[in-house]
């Protein structure tokens, strides 16, 4: 797997690597078809816009990528500073039900509340550059250009918005995330690409795949059950945590509910679990990426966590192709931009997962699941 390799590197090295000159303004407004956003918003009650905890309003122009096949295609959009703000102070939902325990890791302070983290979010917003909106409309066109050559038709007729701030939100660990309908970037992430290089242009098309990844789940039920599906997941209503695991479980800034279970082998005993990710009491100068494990939640007692070594199928049910496991949303977004982004060009290590998500893009038939059905005897192996 040559290009993850690089890609990995690329990861570490993001500081390493600059930002090149790339085609004009004038070449891109020829280019897209550029649409009012008030037009998209138009036929909506004010009641409904104002507040609307899912799609932002305000910005001037919504960007369609391009497309040679025609149909509907991504469309986008860029927020100011002050948009951006907004955008974040929308986000009711994911700050109303953070815990002590989360706003202190991404403040990096003891006793840390969720009305205090808001206020420090939209304080790093800031403004897009020329340049970096014109690799971001570049990489959409190629993103939809993957998906024309797949076959997939984008199922979202409203757009997607880019946001730019410090990431100091999410404590600077992220790179990139999305939420609501928002794609959030930072400013060192973005200019940290060689654009002129094809890997690197390939690297950061697949994270923005993988963001892409959530804005499809948040607005395509169908899309979110057959990913599940793959991996053997079953769509619930997020368990009510209470005790241990209400205080641990942290809140991942790009997967919304922990609401979908499978069925893990803990101790030799069936359980139908959540995965998720958890963290330990707070101490001053802890790094959330050195703290945060992975863990299950039995749906039927969801007041403790169940490490891993208590597991003995976790692999076998998530697969090997991604390290990112500690959400079943967050797996499914690395396989599904592998499939985009690689499609067949590199080797998997369960490429079953890969055939899957290709077969669905392209045929819409409904998944089957692919992964938990080797035995386990102490080693994985597969079939002949």
């Amino acid at each position: 797997m040559k290009k993850r390799t690089l890609f990995t590197g690329i990861t570490i090295l993001l500081a390493a690597a600059m930002l090149v000159a790339c085609n004009d303004e004038g070449e891109l407004e020829k280019n897209h078809e550029i649409i009012d956003l008030n037009t998209i918003n138009s036929g909506k009650d004010a009641s409904e816009v104002a507040g609307d905890d899912t799609w932002a309003t305000g910005a001037n122009n919504t960007y369609s990528a391009h497309s040679d096949k025609g149909g509907q295609v991504i469309t986008f959009a860029f927020l100011q500073e002050g948009e951006a703000k907004d955008q974040i102070a929308s986000s009711l939902y994911y700050f109303d039900r953070m815990n002590t325990r989360n706003a202190e890791y991404r403040l990096k302070k003891s006793g840390a509340t969720s009305d205090e983290l808001k206020t420090f979010a939209q304080d790093q917003c800031t403004e897009f550059e020329d340049q970096e909106i014109s690799e971001l409309i570049h990489c959409m066109d190629r993103i939809q250009g993957r998906f024309d050559e797949i076959g997939y038709t984008y199922p979202i007729s409203k757009p997607v918005f880019f946001a730019k701030t410090t990431m100091l939100e999410e404590g600077g660990e992220y790179l990139c995330y999305a939420r609501d309908n928002c794609i959030y970037v930072s400013d060192a992430f973005i200019s940290s690409f060689d654009y002129s290089n094809p890997s690197d242009q390939e690297n950061f098309d697949y994270l923005m795949t993988k963001e892409l990844f959530h804005i499809l789940v948040l607005n395509d039920p169908a899309f979110k059950d057959n990913m599940d599906r793959i991996f053997g997941f079953t769509m619930c209503q997020e368990p009510m945590f209470s005790d241990d695991a209400a205080d641990s479980i942290y809140m991942l800034p790009n997967a919304g509910d922990y609401d979908a279970y499978a069925e893990f082998d803990v101790k030799g005993t069936k359980k139908k679990c959540v995965v998720v990710p958890y963290v330990p009491a707070y101490s001053d100068g802890a790094n959330v990426l050195d703290q945060m494990q992975t863990g299950l939640v039995d749906i039927e007692n969801p007041s403790k966590i169940i490490p891993l070594e208590d597991v003995t199928n976790f692999y076998l049910v998530m697969g090997n192709n991604s390290g990112y496991v500690n959400a079943i949303e967050e797996c499914a977004a690395d396989n599904f931009a592998m499939a985009v982004t690689y499609q067949k060009e590199i080797l998997y290590s369960t490429p079953e997962i890969i055939d899957e998500i290709l077969k669905y893009l392209k045929t819409g038939a409904a998944t089957e699941t692919v992964t938990g059905t080797f035995r386990f005897t102490g080693t994985v192996t597969l079939d002949d």
